[in-house]
């Protein structure tokens, strides 16, 4: 599918269409003036397998730093590692 080089992360995204904030579904604007953005990743750089990231954790980073591409009619994301600017750990807590 793919192999990415220099450093670089292939993802899809998580789009979360709505959000619950106390009770109220909030949904998701997705405009350009949000510059950060989530998803997950499907493919690593060889030269990252060692760093604290692995295939399937969800990520934000920064989409004016992105670029997307479409394979068989799926859309992805390929950033830089630099660019991730943190991993979203799951939790039981709401």
């Amino acid at each position: 599918m793919f192999r990415p080089i220099n450093g670089n992360i292939v993802l899809k995204t998580a789009h979360n269409k709505e959000e619950k904030i106390g009770g109220i579904y909030i949904p998701d604007s997705d405009g350009d003036d949000n510059k950060n953005s989530v998803g997950i990743i499907v493919a690593l750089s060889k030269s990252l397998e060692l760093q604290d990231i692995a295939i399937g954790d969800k990520i934000v980073f920064d989409k004016f730093k992105s670029n997307k591409i479409e394979l068989d009619d799926e859309q992805y994301i390929i950033i830089n590692f630099k660019d991730v600017l943190c991993i979203l750990e799951n939790s039981d807590k709401e």
